[in-house]
């Protein structure tokens, strides 16, 4: 512990938050910075269950992924990045102790 603290410490004397590394967005742990989720219903496949990929009839397709086999995270609204929590958004090294 007292070496990772060393290294954010040195990071930060920088005036950068080492969390974002001064950009204050880090990556969405739920989509992985993809913006998007595989949907459940389908899983992914974009069809009802037990219809084959091949089929064309729009009567056949997922009504949660509307076919597309993913939706938009809902952690992130699909943007893919969220505010970093350790400097609020600012990009700039916490003055608080850790």
């Amino acid at each position: 512990m007292a070496a990772r603290q060393k290294k954010i410490d040195a990071y930060e004397a920088s005036g950068k938050c080492f969390n974002c590394k001064g950009s204050g967005e880090v990556e969405c742990p739920q989509c992985k910075g993809r913006g998007w989720i595989t949907c459940v219903r389908c899983s992914g496949s974009g069809r009802n269950s037990g219809v084959p990929a091949t089929s064309v009839d729009p009567a056949n397709l997922c009504s949660a992924c509307q076919g597309h086999g993913q939706l938009a995270c809902p952690n992130c609204d699909g943007f893919s990045r969220l505010s970093c929590d350790r400097c609020g958004g600012s990009g700039m090294a916490s003055k608080k102790a850790y």
